[in-house]
């Protein structure tokens, strides 16, 4: 007895946007919060003024403008989570 074919097609490679869990942060630089931002790319990539790194590069934002924060936001090719501890530099 043979299995019927899927009719289910795969969507085709990056046709869907990932959502970046800071969308849940808001445009709005909250004061005071840690993020990993991730370069989508294995060779990194900066935004912002910023060099990102594949594996994640900690930010606080406080040390970050408003635009510097729009600008990652919006940069599809950067994924944006938040620091399980709030020290950058030991996250």
């Amino acid at each position: 007895m043979s299995a019927k074919p899927n009719s289910k097609q795969a969507p085709a490679a990056g046709a869907e946007k990932a959502q970046k869990p800071a969308e849940a942060i808001g445009p709005t630089k909250p004061e005071g919060l840690h993020v990993i931002v991730s370069a989508v790319a294995k060779e990194g990539r900066r935004r912002a003024g910023i060099d990102f790194a594949h594996a994640g590069t900690p930010l606080a934002l406080d040390d970050l403008t408003e635009a510097q924060w729009e600008a990652i936001l919006a940069d599809p090719q950067l994924t944006v989570r938040p620091a399980k501890n709030p020290d950058p530099d030991e996250d």
